[in-house]
């Protein structure tokens, strides 16, 4: 089997949120913790920024996001496309 770069491990990690929850998008900006049910993240879709602990401990740092704001990107393009 192929080992997937950090850029494919993160888009698989976004897909299993949005099939685990149905990707819970509460408002404009807010997505459920895929580990803790009731838990929000504030994803900031324009600025690039979330509050999970990933993003802030590492990818405020390196400009990398985190699953929410890839499952969030996802979902938006989804909705804006009618798919």
């Amino acid at each position: 089997m192929r080992e997937l770069t950090p850029e494919q491990r993160l888009t698989e990690a976004a897909k299993r949120i949005r099939s685990a929850h149905g990707l819970n998008v509460v408002g404009d900006r807010y997505v459920e913790s895929a580990k803790e049910i009731g838990v929000l993240y504030e994803v900031d879709l324009e600025a690039g920024t979330c509050t999970c602990h990933d993003f802030l401990n590492f990818g405020a740092e390196t400009g990398i996001a985190c699953k929410h704001l890839v499952a969030l990107r996802q979902y938006r393009g989804e909705k804006a496309t009618g798919s």
